[in-house]
């Protein structure tokens, strides 16, 4: 990958290696680290990068995908739970325009609550999929307390995946911060 410009000018890059028939998933981390030395395409500074969500997510038939916006996100309170289960980070993904988010009111730990709305119109909201063998994916789901839940969220590049969906009573009285683009932005904004 692209990783910079030598002071001479030349641009350099770097590998990136995992195992057999990993390749999907490696080009998920190479893709975050492109985008996170901003370093354009190769020789070239000023080139722009493909918007992440034409990455394809790895296709793997004995594991299930779930998509996450809150604190299950890398590097949140909860994704432990995700990790503990065999859970694989696949892809940074955001929905189609028609989902909101909220702060749910009234949990011990902070959670957003992410509803579709018919005719809304917005930035989309930014999370991650995930898979978990269907055991691991079972189980997970198991703990899921109420409002929250696992439905098909509809991706911006049209496909659906099984994610976190919240019931829209309890969102009534919530803060909606579907502004931020997600739950990493809103909780930075509040430090």
């Amino acid at each position: 990958m692209p990783a910079g410009f030598r002071r001479d000018g030349l641009s350099f890059g770097v590998s990136f290696v995992a195992s057999a028939f990993s390749d999907a998933g490696l080009a998920v981390i190479a893709d975050a680290f492109h985008r996170a030395v901003q370093c354009g395409m190769g020789a070239s500074r000023k080139a722009p990068i493909p918007q992440a969500s034409r990455i394809a997510p790895p296709h793997d038939k004995d594991r299930i995908s779930i998509f996450v916006v809150g604190a299950h996100l890398s590097g949140m309170a909860l994704n432990h739970q995700l990790i503990e289960l065999g859970g694989v980070f696949c892809a940074a993904a955001r929905t189609a325009p028609d989902y909101r988010l909220y702060v749910l009111p009234q949990t011990n730990l902070a959670k957003p609550g992410l509803v579709r709305m018919r005719h809304a119109r917005g930035p989309g909201i930014a999370g991650e999929i995930w898979t978990l063998a269907p055991e691991a994916f079972g189980r997970f789901v198991a703990g899921i307390a109420a409002p929250l839940g696992i439905g098909k969220v509809t991706l911006d590049n049209g496909t659906s995946v099984s994610g976190f969906l919240c019931e829209s009573h309890a969102v009534e009285d919530a803060v909606e911060i579907t502004q931020f683009g997600g739950w990493r932005r809103y909780i930075e904004s509040q430090a």
